[in-house]
């Protein structure tokens, strides 16, 4: 929906200026000045050949990027499994108690007949998947029905997987459907910046816990070091520096008697 949205509002800049632009426009047809008009304190050059080339390029550049959504996006509203997925949103399930029973079974059949191969080496009974759905929807529609797709399937999966756990299957690949890459495309281009030239090396556990505390993290003004500092120096299997003390000044060695030093002269 993301996609015909952001299309939609792109074919009405063709034509007629988006918020950024209007601002532009307004400043030089407000300017008395001839060539030159003035916005946010910065003189701009002006020609009168300018509209009628700015125009083209603009409903040029709009062409081009409806065409790439229109491309990405040509099956995504038509897509029976990606239209089966919306019946687990709350808010699109009926306010009727009478009609919650049938709601629903056409499209999670669908989807686990399309998913049957990776749910059965996963462990799930397909067989109670139907069974699961059917209490599911009562629940939903009895204590959750208000309450957002992602915060509803998150209390799902953390309290009640026992009560679900075949139908959850199911669930956790509807949630990671790549419906979009941006996200990815983020964790790919951090992977880049993690994995320089001397850190090629690192183990799929490092990489991992450094790309949660990129996506996670507190912000580093934040951050409070003492703690993993702490935990770090206790983790190792080894001392870090077998002579040097953790805390405190370093112990000094006896010193050597002069009587000793005098003999060795002698």
């Amino acid at each position: 929906m993301e996609g015909v949205a952001s299309q939609t509002a792109l074919l009405r800049q063709r034509e007629k200026p988006g918020p950024y632009l209007r601002p532009v426009l307004n400043a030089f047809t407000s300017t008395s000045s001839a060539g030159v008009f003035e916005f946010k304190g910065v003189a701009i050059s002006h020609h009168s050949t300018f509209d009628e080339a700015f125009r083209h390029q603009r409903g040029e550049i709009v062409n081009r990027i409806t065409d790439c959504i229109s491309q990405r996006f040509a099956t995504f509203s038509t897509d029976p499994v990606l239209l089966a997925a919306e019946i687990f949103d709350p808010h699109n399930m009926p306010e009727n108690i009478s009609a919650i029973d049938p709601y629903g079974d056409e499209e999670v059949q669908r989807l686990f007949e399309h998913f049957e191969p990776l749910l059965l080496s996963n462990g799930c009974n397909v067989a109670e998947v139907e069974r699961e759905w059917l209490r599911a929807k009562h629940d939903i529609h009895q204590h959750h029905r208000r309450e957002a797709f992602l915060v509803l399937w998150h209390r799902m999966l953390t309290e009640k997987e026992a009560i679900y756990p075949n139908l959850l299957h199911l669930i956790r690949i509807v949630l990671v459907f790549p419906v979009s890459t941006a996200q990815v495309e983020r964790q790919f281009s951090t992977i880049k910046r993690i994995q320089g030239d001397w850190r090629l090396r690192l183990k799929t556990k490092t990489i991992e816990d450094l790309l949660l505390i990129k996506s996670q993290g507190c912000d580093p003004l934040e951050y409070q070091s003492e703690d993993a500092v702490a935990r770090w120096w206790r983790a190792g299997l080894s001392s870090r520096r077998p002579d040097i003390q953790p805390y405190g000044p370093r112990l000094n060695s006896d010193p050597v008697p002069d009587s000793d030093s005098d003999s060795e002269s002698d």
